[in-house]
């Protein structure tokens, strides 16, 4: 009986080593001579490690090269397209449309629904933005429409809470002002580095355009004026926050501000920008 199972164990080596020998050897075969001189176990940059079935490969990037590019067509690349209308940017615009309603609200004391138009507005920019990069139709036209839906928000919103004494006015038309000199020169950018004979409004690489990215402070600046219009409502409507309280977030506010808009100018380079000709 032990004669019996060193046979079979020995059968079964002998077995096993025949297949591994007969893999290697196909593999061997489908390469060129140069990959052939290099040790079996580091073929081209590429790690194998040894198995009962010929050679696994270790990382995703050692997948045979049919597979691969079977993966990467089925990736989706994320880029900016020239179109206007789509299922974000069309959200985008009726968050825009909706935001005097707000306004109107907060002017006649109905600080609950405000707060829950907030809620809705907020949503609504997370899922635009969600449904660009899902659907993969980010375009240049929504980078400047989404900060934009941002500002109308704010000023509005901000120009009610002012005109019912919530806010105090120093504060509002600073951020109102800002926001206002920042559109107004993105238009006069436009209207200095336009290409000659590209339309004024349009979209396209072509025409100059290129999309628009905010900077860390301009993120926190825009999250900071949010939280604002919240605590102000939420404390109007339930007394939390405090009202004594809210000061100290007028002035946090009021710095962001200032550094934000500083920031859009150091990068902008007006400079410039103002002695620059028209292209073309």
């Amino acid at each position: 009986m032990m004669a019996t199972l060193l046979i079979r164990n020995g059968s079964q080596r002998i077995c096993r080593l025949s297949y591994q020998r007969r893999n290697l050897l196909f593999y061997s075969r489908s390469k060129s001579a140069n990959e052939r001189e290099i040790p079996s176990l580091s073929l081209k940059h590429k790690t194998y490690t040894w198995s009962p079935r010929c050679f696994s490969s270790i990382s995703k990037n050692n997948e045979s090269p049919d597979k691969q590019k079977k993966e990467e067509s089925n990736e989706t690349v994320l880029t900016r397209s020239d179109a206007v209308w789509n299922v974000p940017n069309t959200l985008t615009m009726a968050r825009i449309v909706a935001t005097p309603f707000v306004g109107y609200l907060i002017y006649c004391d109905y600080y609950e629904y405000a707060i829950a138009s907030f809620f809705v507005a907020g949503f609504m920019d997370w899922l635009d933005g969600y449904l660009a990069r899902k659907l993969n139709q980010m375009s240049v036209f929504g980078s400047f429409l989404d900060p934009l839906a941002d500002k109308v928000f704010v000023g509005t919103t901000l120009l009610a809470l002012c005109v019912k004494g919530l806010v105090p006015w120093q504060l509002g038309l600073l951020i109102i002002g800002r926001d206002v000199v920042l559109v107004g020169g993105s238009f006069y950018v436009r209207h200095k580095t336009k290409p000659l004979g590209a339309s004024f409004f349009a979209t396209s690489k072509e025409a100059g355009i290129t999309a628009v990215e905010a900077s860390t402070i301009s993120k926190f600046n825009t999250l900071a004026q949010f939280g604002l219009i919240w605590f102000t409502l939420t404390s109007s409507a339930w007394g939390l926050p405090p009202s004594e309280y809210l000061p100290a977030l007028w002035l946090t506010i009021g710095g962001t501000t200032f550094a934000s808009g500083y920031d859009y100018y150091r990068r902008s380079n007006y400079k410039n920008i103002f002695n620059t000709k028209k292209t073309g």
